[in-house]
């Protein structure tokens, strides 16, 4: 191991757009508090028919 490790997102809008795209349905995005002392948005939604 010891290797480097990269990460990315697509960003809030752009996640949502591919979530809707790929026939995820009721959308709603909750904000929670990070025991650390942050916050994070967690998306919670339907998948359609």
């Amino acid at each position: 191991m010891g290797g480097r490790m990269f990460f990315s997102a697509p960003g809030r809008d752009r996640t949502l757009d591919q979530l809707a795209a790929a026939g995820f349905e009721d959308l709603r995005v909750e904000t929670v508090d990070d025991p650390l002392g942050s916050t994070s948005e967690f998306v919670f939604g339907t998948l359609g028919e």
